[in-house]
């Protein structure tokens, strides 16, 4: 099938249209803002909009821009390649000269000097590049590679990690430096970036890595890095082509194998891989686009009638997407007759503002933020709920359940259930057994009708072919086929109208296959069905109570297996259709793991980046939280920043600043992983979780070593104290020795924190460093440094009082940490 590639790209295709422009070259990235186009017309002009972060759509400022202006220094030029790193660009035109703009703060323009984003809103010709007779580059986050058409390698930027590869690590590269593989000068043929480390290919197939390793990303069997081209060995692997992601690198032979190191989500976890690993590619299961997740809103994974995995998910500019077996057209396309491998939009269900999706068995619906209900797939019983019974392959919607107020779906194998805004309950589809509640002998049901309940429904969740309903009041009814008596009895074999079951106090209702999940307020959860049958359990041993708070509990339906996942205290357990037992799968997010492990949902699933652990305080500048990381199942800590009234100049001098903070490496200092801004009043910055601070060891110590606080320490206590202490005067040191000196200023035994394990025997990790800056770039703190209580002994006067202050605040900071970390005051 021929797709045209701009239907991806609406906006751009309705802005160019309009404007006549008849394209030869476009780009499309996102920055921190949101999304960027540039874009060169037949006759070589060039055009961009976007968000433009740090100016890098080279306008010559930074403002928002939407619709699309002439960019003059790029016109007439033929450019025919653009490249991109964080918030920086470059252009390579027919005559191999490059063009650069954008972010400079550590020299990755490659002009020789460093300055602020603002120094360089204007694409500016680097004549070095084109000099050295430069074919290709490869950018990382702040640095960048170039090959030469002789296959020689030259680098610059960033080089905290040894990532430019001049075999010094922590300063930055200004000009384009040739990089030497090994010890010979061997031609290289291709080259790879990754966030923070480098790959090259020789021509005789050798490959050489360097920089960051923290993730094995190297694959040199270790965790080091490297700050110089290293040869590891791949000679039995012939490869041909090499790909870096941010903390990974892949491989591809001759033989058509994938083999990959670094850092990799897998079943909703992260692994860690120091040496080169086949890539199972045998699987099935349609993948999310990696690329993607970023700018993805909802996604829906399900089974088709066969069993086969299907995938739709929506971006946030409100584009459908579907991909995987499509069976019957089941993703609302066409039927292709062969699996959807790469996705494809699907317009009829693009721009309607969906929040959920229901899947049957073989038809589909779907629910807009308007109350809109979309239909389509079999409709051979009337499932459609259109009146007739005739098919729908593409999404039509359905009038009758618009004009009901329709706020929840729920699908069964063959009939569907709806729950309107006022408490009405509706039912429609296949009624062999009575499913739909409805007292009739028509088996099929076409048409919305009202269940005779006079009692306003919380939910309803409907099964293979029966169907449970929550009241308001706490208390459920029960219909349909019951031949393994999951409507909560063995009376008979189908009941064609609601009966209450004499349960009371009852929080949530799932029926899932031939099974019913009743879970009281009391904490109690009680199993109806066929896994009460095949091992003939009694009413007792078919209840249990579930640990926890049953407040959190959720239970979720996998439609395809008849099992219910049940999440509480932050685990994900399952309840599988042979056994009447909770099974732990172990902490991980509940909606990735659905996701993830299993590929199928009755529910849509909604991407949110963190799920809140709980609170660990307030910090000198706001609220601190334990997070975790929905798409990797991380733990981080996240910080919030009141800076309210941020002008764009004032945000771009933040952003440089953060920058420089996250790009701040070493192995004493706890890092910056990410940072954002939301709603120009509150800035996010996320560092690696740890559990203990200095003041807990302290606290802890003298337990641990069979003495009292104050009493002399044994040979072993002292050696480590000694050494963890020196760790924290490396890194103070560290900071200090920088080419712009970092000067931390509230060093205190809560921000300094000791880790329980790592690889190179770097316990001490410093939080907060680079937090000075903030002072005048509107980032307002909650704490005052005077009334900071006990912990205001560690900040010296000079910064309590707002006078000049340079590194010896630390060294004052040092003092007090070291009277108590040694007890040489022991009445603290």
């Amino acid at each position: 099938m021929m797709i045209n590639i701009m239907d991806k790209f609406g906006q751009l295709k309705s802005l160019t249209t309009n404007l006549g422009h008849e394209l030869k070259l476009f780009y499309v990235f996102d920055d921190y803002l949101g999304k960027n186009y540039i874009y060169l017309t037949r006759d070589d002009q060039c055009y961009a909009f976007g968000s433009n972060h740090c100016g890098c759509l080279g306008l010559g400022h930074n403002r928002e821009v939407e619709e699309p202006q002439h960019v003059p220094q790029l016109s007439h030029l033929g450019v025919i390649e653009f490249y991109r790193g964080c918030d920086f660009m470059f252009a390579r035109t027919i005559q191999n000269a490059y063009y650069c703009w954008g972010a400079n703060e550590c020299g990755q323009l490659g002009l020789g000097l460093v300055g602020l984003a603002g120094d360089y809103y204007s694409p500016t010709r680097n004549e070095y590049l084109s000099a050295e007779g430069v074919v290709y580059l490869c950018c990382g986050y702040k640095h960048v590679l170039a090959l030469s058409e002789s296959g020689q390698v030259y680098g610059w930027g960033d080089n905290g990690r040894g990532q430019v590869g001049t075999g010094v690590a922590g300063n930055i590269v200004h000009i384009p430096t040739k990089i030497t593989m090994g010890d010979k000068d061997h031609i290289v043929k291709t080259i790879a970036t990754g966030e923070h480390h480098s790959v090259a290919l020789t021509k005789n197939n050798l490959v050489y890595v360097w920089g960051a390793n923290e993730h094995g990303q190297l694959g040199t069997g270790n965790y080091t890095d490297y700050t110089k081209p290293g040869a590891i060995d791949t000679m039995d692997y012939n490869v041909v082509k090499m790909i870096c992601n941010k903390n990974s690198t892949y491989y591809l032979t001759q033989q058509g194998h994938i083999y990959y190191c670094g850092q990799r989500y897998v079943d909703g976890r992260t692994d860690s891989v120091p040496t080169l690993t086949t890539l199972d590619t045998d699987n099935n299961v349609p993948l999310l686009p990696v690329h993607m997740l970023s700018v993805i809103r909802l996604f829906h994974l399900f089974d088709d009638k066969n069993g086969n995995k299907n995938l739709i998910y929506i971006t946030n500019d409100d584009t459908a997407y579907g991909l995987g077996a499509n069976t019957d057209g089941i993703l609302g396309l066409e039927p292709t007759g062969a699996p959807i491998e790469e996705p494809l939009i699907i317009h009829s269900l693009s721009g309607k503002s969906i929040t959920n999706f229901y899947t049957g068995q073989g038809f589909m619906m779907a629910m807009t933020k308007q109350h809109r209900v979309l239909v389509w797939g079999d409709n051979r019983k009337g499932q459609l709920g259109l009146g007739h019974e005739s098919q729908y392959q593409k999404p039509c919607i359905n009038d009758t359940l618009t004009e009901l107020g329709v706020q929840e779906l729920s699908c069964g194998r063959d009939h569907t259930l709806a729950v309107t805004v006022d408490g009405q309950l509706y039912g429609w589809g296949g009624n062999e057994w009575g499913q739909v509640g409805v007292d009739v002998n028509d088996p099929h049901i076409s048409q919305p009708t009202r269940v005779p309940l006079h009692i306003r429904i919380k939910s309803v969740s409907a099964g293979a072919d029966h169907t449970m309903a929550l009241t308001t009041g706490a208390s459920v009814y029960y219909w349909g086929r019951n031949n393994y008596g999951q409507l909560g009895h063995y009376g008979c074999r189908g009941e064609y109208g609601p009966n209450s079951i004499l349960m009371s106090n009852v929080r949530t209702v799932v029926c899932a296959g031939n099974n019913s999940y009743v879970f009281t307020n009391y904490g109690e959860l009680n199993v109806y069905g066929e896994l009460v049958c095949q091992h003939h359990l009694s009413k007792s041993q078919a209840s249990f109570p579930v640990p926890g708070n049953a407040k959190y509990v959720e239970l979720e339906p996998v439609t395809s297996t008849g099992m219910v996942l049940a999440r509480f205290d932050d685990c994900v357990h399952e309840i599988k259709p042979n056994e009447v037992e909770l099974e732990e799968l172990g902490k991980v997010s509940y909606r990735n793991y659905l996701a993830h492990e299993y590929g199928v949902t009755s529910r849509a699933i909604h991407l949110k980046a963190y799920d809140m652990i709980k609170s660990l305080g307030t910090g000198t500048f706001g609220p601190v939280f334990k997070c975790r990381n929905r798409q990797t199942g991380y733990e981080y800590t996240v910080k919030r920043f009141k800076c309210p009234g941020l002008s764009a100049d004032k945000r771009d001098q933040l952003e440089t600043a953060l920058n420089q903070i996250k790009n701040t490496r070493n192995i004493y200092l706890a890092p910056v992983e990410n940072y954002w801004i939301e709603k120009s009043k509150y800035l996010y910055i996320e560092m690696q979780y740890y559990e203990k601070t200095m003041l807990d060891i302290m606290i802890d110590k003298p337990h641990a070593f069979g003495r009292r606080f104050g009493q002399s320490m044994s040979t072993v206590e002292m050696y480590i104290t000694c050494d963890l202490f020196a760790q924290l005067l490396e890194g103070v040191d560290y900071l200090h020795s920088l080419q712009t000196p970092v000067v931390h200023r509230n060093l205190k035994t809560t921000n300094i924190f000791v880790t329980e394990s790592c690889a190179d025997g770097s316990f001490i990790k410093i939080a907060d460093f680079g937090y000075e800056k903030f002072d005048k770039l509107g980032v307002k703190p909650v704490v005052d440094h005077t009334f900071d209580g006990l912990l205001s002994k560690y900040t010296a006067l000079e910064v309590i009082k707002g006078r000049k202050y340079g590194q010896n605040a630390d060294v004052y900071s040092l003092g007090i940490i070291g009277d108590e970390w040694f007890e040489v005051n022991s009445t603290w």
